[in-house]
């Protein structure tokens, strides 16, 4: 690929405010030339390798020393320039750095502009800034970086006021945009009546869930969830009467996203619900009012809207019922809102950064030499949302998810973001320049998430039409978070549930749904200990585990058609053992491979399918309530059940966390999986350990339809608290059907609980 680098022209006022006698030095003078280039110019029908972008990263990387620039900065404008973003950086603030240590420039992919008339695509990088903890090391082949836990932000190259943008399209996208102490609300209103006005319909520029979704998405003008509140008292906050309102009709408005922190809780309750519904009530009690609230109020009328749905205040707080159908409704209350308010950050009583009488201190600096006019950027939106308090709270998560546009406030800037678009308060995003078609952000990445690793892209599938996969997605995602009240694990996921689940027959059981519980019900993490048990819950469910932040959770695989390697579970209904499982829809069999040929089954003598096999009913079950969990914990089931030697030995991990051990076929030395456990749990439990078969299970990954010979099974280890059965942990590949043959496994009845 051959890049053309261009020298920046003067910027008129820009230039003229910033002038700087100070001539700049060579190697900066170097690092300008190469850093700040021609956007490259792609074409629809390219296709860049990951060696194409390693060619553009690489040749533009440039490095001080802190003491070269500590040195030079007296003579060189950029020298002064870089050595004082160190120095006003909060993250660095009481860390020492010395000489020896370096400061990189390398460009990361910011994101491309679309071109409507010449179908072209125009690539544009932002240039970060960062701390690398030496020695740095990189190859072609493969090149790791490791830094200070701080980002110095980007550069970006400010436009020229009088004569627009500075590169060869005339367009201002990816330039910088400086920022005042106050947010800009003419800006903010720009992008409430751009996303209204042009998000009509889904791009498939801009929307990475694939064409044959479109059709099912909502636009950010139209919400997915109808609007239904019938028994349900549903009310908002007048922001220009500063009072709470029951309505029976559905107005615009806004709704708030926020964490309680520690501030003290004003809440609508039985007793003042008469005073609050008063004229000006909530400007008489400011003074108790969270200023969050106070200042969303303000942000609401800011964007021309009358009502503000507020949790503490629109929901009766100590009214079971009134909390309990609009838990029901919280996908119903966010997905209708003309958008959400997000404060992100730690507490309730802080307010909104940037709204009037709380002020963000400056933390921009403009560099302007020589024809150069630069200015710095904050980290984005994904790496700022991600370290929030907000994006760690598990009430949030479905607020977030269901929100079809949401402005987030944070203590380095405001943030927009909707089905269609991600802009930021200092960087110039919005595609309303003629010829643009869209602007893509690189940090919307292909994983669908909603930040860096967890939430980027959830907005748009929740509203894909539910499926096992999109299921657990959300499950993942949500995990992540924490609860104030471990009890809630349920609750703060009810909306996801009802839209996922609840509308795909048969609902769900403690968080798995019904329809596919045998496809869900074999998910493991890597933090399974006992001290990590939430009480109140099944050990089945992932709802009975608390799962801390850098954990992983993942979900077994299974085959896509019915076989009779998946158990038949049963729970406890109106007075009998029901079937679970609604009659499964008419699976889809792959025309090269014939019917019979999915008919799959153990193999395994008095297993179904196998010789002397006799199906049974399940035995009767005398229920101890004082010495078992409650009967709506249990499973009952017929399945296949061995008795597996673990290693005493670890064959990875460490004695004070998880380690993975290896599972045997006793007596043969036959490897069967490998399993993480706490190593605490293993010493108690030496000797042989009972595993049962939950669902069949895919051996081969990656093809969408597996051959019959790479069906295998999914095999959880248990442990026994009398007659009733406890998950421990699942085996973390699945089992081969000749391997789990050799174990001699019985064909037993079993209640999981």
């Amino acid at each position: 690929m051959e890049s053309v680098f261009v020298k920046l022209p003067a910027f008129g006022k820009n230039a003229a405010n910033h002038a700087n006698t100070k001539k700049i030095c060579a190697q900066c003078r170097d690092a300008l030339d190469r850093r700040f280039q021609q956007p490259q110019v792609q074409t629809r029908d390219q296709h860049w390798t990951a060696a194409t972008r390693y060619e553009i990263e690489q040749a533009s990387r440039s490095i001080w020393t802190l003491s070269y620039l500590r040195t030079s900065r007296a003579a060189c404008p950029f020298c002064q320039f870089l050595i004082q973003m160190t120095e006003d950086d909060p993250g660095l603030a009481g860390r020492s750095i010395e000489d020896d240590g370096q400061l990189l420039l390398a460009p990361y992919k910011a994101g491309s502009v679309h071109l409507e008339s010449t179908l072209q695509i125009i690539w544009r990088w932002r240039i970060s800034i960062r701390i690398p903890t030496p020695p740095p090391s990189w190859s072609k082949e493969e090149f790791v970086w490791e830094y200070l836990p701080t980002s110095l932000g980007s550069l970006y190259p400010l436009p020229d006021l009088e004569r627009g943008a500075m590169d060869p399209q005339g367009q201002k996208i990816f330039h910088g945009r400086k920022m005042g102490p106050l947010v800009d609300w003419t800006l903010v209103r720009a992008w409430h009546t751009g996303c209204a006005g042009q998000h009509t319909k889904t791009d498939p520029l801009t929307y990475l869930g694939g064409p044959t979704h479109l059709a099912a998405l909502s636009t950010c003008n139209e919400p997915s969830q109808p609007f239904d509140m019938a028994g349900c008292v549903f009310r908002l906050v007048d922001v220009n009467r500063h009072c709470v309102v029951p309505v029976s009709l559905k107005p615009k408005y806004a709704s708030l996203s926020y964490v309680w922190g520690n501030t003290p809780r004003f809440l609508l309750q039985g007793s003042n619900v008469a005073e609050l519904q008063t004229t000006d009530s909530l400007k008489r009690l400011a003074g108790d009012v969270p200023k969050t609230f106070l200042d969303s109020m303000e942000v609401t009328r800011q964007l021309g809207l009358d009502f503000l749905w507020i949790d503490a205040l629109c929901i009766v707080q100590d009214d079971a019922a009134d909390i309990q159908s609009h838990l029901a409704r919280m996908d119903v209350i966010y997905n209708n809102a003309e958008l959400t308010i997000v404060s992100a950050g730690p507490n309730a009583a802080e307010g909104l950064p940037g709204c009037q009488g709380n002020p963000r201190p400056p933390r921009q600096l403009e560099f302007a030499a020589e024809g150069v006019a630069l200015v710095n950027t904050q980290p984005g939106f994904a790496e700022t949302v991600s370290r929030s308090a907000w994006e760690s709270r598990g009430w949030t998560f479905q607020e977030k998810v269901f929100s079809r546009r949401m402005l987030v406030f944070t203590d380095l800037q405001a943030f927009w973001q909707c089905h269609e678009a991600t802009w930021f308060e200092d960087t110039v995003l919005e595609p309303w320049e003629d010829n643009v078609t869209a602007v893509r952000l690189g940090e919307r990445r292909h994983s669908m998430s909603k930040g860096f690793s967890s939430t980027l892209e959830l907005t748009h599938g929740v509203h894909l039409p539910p499926s096992r996969h999109r299921y657990r997605e959300l499950v993942a995602a949500y995990l992540h978070r924490q609860l104030s009240f471990p009890e809630d694990i349920l609750n703060a996921f009810r909306g996801v549930l009802k839209q996922q689940v609840e509308s795909d027959e048969g609902g769900d059981l403690w968080g798995i749904p019904r329809k596919h519980l045998a496809a869900t019900i074999g998910w493991r993490h890597d933090t399974t200990k006992g001290s990590n048990r939430r009480p109140g819950f099944p050990s089945w469910s992932w709802a009975g585990w608390i799962t801390p932040a850098e954990a992983r959770i993942a979900f077994r695989e299974t085959p896509n058609f019915d076989t009779v390697l998946e158990p038949r579970y049963r729970r406890f209904l109106d007075g009998e053992w029901a079937d679970i499982r609604p009659p499964p829809a008419p699976s889809r069999f792959p025309p090269r491979f014939p019917r019979e040929a999915f008919v799959l089954h153990y193999g395994i003598p008095h297993h179904p399918g196998g010789s002397r096999y006799v199906e049974r009913d399940l035995p009767p079950f005398e229920h101890d309530p004082a010495a078992m969990p409650p009967l709506s914990h249990l499973l009952r089931f017929w399945t296949s059940s061995a008795m597996l030697d673990i290693s005493a030995e670890r064959i990875s991990g460490d004695a004070d966390g998880l380690s993975s051990y290896e599972v045997f076929v006793p007596g043969t030395g036959r490897l069967v999986s490998h399993i993480t456990l706490d190593p605490a749990w293993v010493a108690r439990n030496p000797g042989p350990a009972e595993f049962i078969v939950v669902s069949p299970g895919v051996a081969l990954l990656g093809e969408a339809l597996p051959r019959p010979e790479h069906v295998g099974l999914n095999v959880l280890l248990i442990e026994r608290q009398g007659p009733v059965a406890c998950r421990v942990q699942m085996c973390e590949y699945t089992v081969g059907r000749d391997v789990w043959k050799k174990a001699m496994p019985y064909w037993k009845p079993i209640t999981l609980g």
